[in-house]
């Protein structure tokens, strides 16, 4: 008989895909008056540490692809939460920088995901916490190790 592989294997990508949706319905519905949505967030809570970044640190920061930072950009730019604003060292590359707009809902979004993350957390003793956080935190660094070429 065949030796099954640890739950936590078999399953994990799974839990991930399952909080994954979950965060966006939350947050689709927390912010739903302010007009933005969960596809924005990663951009906002970016620009609210780096306003003036350009579109290229973001893909980076974020590791998503350019083109679905360009449409999230171009989106929240017709909303009236960034502008962009060309390079004066290189035309090729846009400065982003969130309005007035963008900066009265950053409390809405800010918690948005502080009630995501106690909601995730209410329940776990701070060991626990600290061994999940730190189980993600390996997975994600590998990943991004393979991605590079570090790590095969």
């Amino acid at each position: 008989m065949k030796e099954q592989e640890p739950r936590v294997k078999q399953s994990i990508g799974r839990m991930i895909s399952i909080l994954h949706r979950h965060a966006q319905a939350h947050h689709n519905h927390n912010l739903k008056d302010c007009g933005i949505n969960a596809k924005d967030l990663p951009i906002l809570l970016y620009l609210y540490h780096h306003d003036g970044s350009t579109q290229d640190a973001i893909v980076s920061f974020l590791n998503i692809d350019k083109a679905a930072v360009t449409r999230t950009v171009q989106s929240l730019e017709e909303r009236g939460y960034i502008t962009r604003h060309k390079s004066v060292e290189d035309r090729r590359c846009n400065h982003l920088h969130l309005t007035d707009q963008a900066r009265l809902v950053e409390k809405d979004v800010r918690n948005s995901v502080k009630s995501w993350n106690a909601l995730l957390t209410e329940t776990m003793n701070m060991q626990t916490l600290s061994i999940v956080i730190d189980g993600l935190e390996e997975m994600v660094d590998k990943v991004e190790a393979i991605k590079k070429g570090t790590l095969k």
